[in-house]
């Protein structure tokens, strides 16, 4: 019965501990996901402001929900933040291990390998050109009603294929950017493929 009592305790505070970690979760994807919204919502639609004159009471719900928007996004943050500080997590966000291939054969690897400075070239250049495209994009979007504040379907459908092009643009380049750096890691050499299946071999045995 003793033993029984020790226990309880312990069975409380693994509940405690589980509650805590289920709310960091929950606050750590909220902040994420609100931060993607106010993100595509900051720079992926247009200002509004050069159409107060035409449209005063639709720009005027527009400033309200980005303020609202503003105000949920950076309280979120805030919390995210404090609760990696208790948890003394807040320095290990900033720490993340570099990414390496794990394929046995890999045809970017043996490309880079062949041609490390062609292969760096070609993907620096890539992402060079989705990024300056990228902006591009990105202030079209933000100045499309400067010159015309004339709203109709052919303009929006204009507006969209920026939006969509900027959208294209960030995917290429974030994928274009994982894979320089998955790949740029240290080549393995015979000894390290040697050494590697000697030590599956005992694991093994």
């Amino acid at each position: 019965m003793e033993k029984a009592r020790e226990i309880e305790p312990n069975v409380a505070i693994d509940k405690d501990k589980i509650l805590k970690s289920k709310f960091f979760l929950f606050v750590e994807k909220l902040s994420s996901a609100t931060n993607i919204v106010f993100s595509a919502v900051f720079f992926m639609t247009p200002s509004l402001c050069h159409l107060k004159e035409e449209y005063p009471k639709f720009v005027d719900v527009s400033d309200t929900i980005s303020t609202t928007l503003t105000f949920i996004c950076i309280s979120l943050q805030v919390t995210h933040e404090f609760l990696l500080f208790k948890n003394d997590l807040l320095e290990d966000q900033f720490k993340r291990e570099p990414k390496k291939c794990s394929r046995s054969v890999c045809s970017r690897c043996a490309a880079r390998g062949q041609h490390p400075k062609w292969f760096k070239l070609k993907y620096s250049l890539v992402l060079l050109a989705t990024f300056f495209f990228g902006v591009y994009s990105l202030l079209k979007i933000n100045t499309f009603f400067k010159a015309d504040q004339t709203v109709d379907f052919s303009r929006l459908l204009h507006l969209f294929g920026f939006q969509l092009n900027a959208l294209l643009s960030m995917m290429v380049f974030v994928f274009y950017a994982n894979q320089l750096e998955l790949h740029s890691g240290p080549l393995e050499t015979d000894d390290d493929i040697n050494e590697s299946q000697a030590l599956v071999g005992l694991k093994m045995v």
